[in-house]
């Protein structure tokens, strides 16, 4: 496509947002920007923690040689094994924590928590997200927002309504674009 050609495709879309403007019709959204930080520095420094981890605490259960023990540690580190999950030792915890909330991509998170909810308990797992959204940073609470979702496929009653109201606390009080696209816009308030 040509620049001319992109140009009057931009002004079709600006007269055609006036034109609904004028018309009363509500405004076209524009999409939400990019994150600011999407934290790709944090999450290789996450990755490297887990890699070490791994190489020092999971034992090679079957494997006699160096390329087996390779493949070993990457099952491991892969989670494709659930026989590694049942004596995760206390290291793991934090590590998958950070991973799970620095990694920016919603879905890929799952890999971290996941391990998390299996080895350490839905509570102890949702308890620490909850943790980091009372008292991390912008970033780290946008990043226990999306880890959230997946901590939560095993519903924890009383940390799930301390959830909601943090989040609700947060969505209306943070002004962080990150933050408020990352939690779940609140329910409305039925009249009293």
């Amino acid at each position: 496509m040509d620049a001319s050609r992109y140009r009057r495709g931009i002004g079709r879309v600006e007269r055609r947002r006036v034109a609904r403007a004028s018309r009363g019709h509500p405004p076209l959204l524009m999409p939400l920007p990019d994150p600011v930080d999407a934290g790709n520095d944090k999450v290789q420094l996450c990755m490297s923690e887990l890699i070490e981890l791994v190489r020092v605490y999971i034992p090679d259960r079957t494997a006699a040689s160096e390329p087996d023990q390779r493949v070993a540690r990457g099952k491991a580190l892969g989670y494709l094994d659930s026989a590694y999950l049942a004596d995760l030792p206390g290291p793991f915890f934090g590590a998958l924590v950070r991973a799970a909330v620095y990694d920016p991509d919603p879905s890929f998170n799952r890999q971290f928590v996941e391990p998390l909810r299996a080895a350490f308990g839905a509570w102890r797992t949702q308890a620490a997200f909850l943790e980091v959204l009372l008292t991390g940073t912008n970033q780290e609470r946008a990043g226990a927002a999306r880890a959230w979702y997946w901590a939560t496929l095993e519903v924890v009653d009383d940390l799930q309504a301390r959830w909601e109201r943090a989040a609700l606390r947060e969505f209306v009080a943070n002004e962080d674009t990150d933050v408020r696209r990352c939690l779940p816009a609140p329910a409305p308030v039925p009249p009293s």
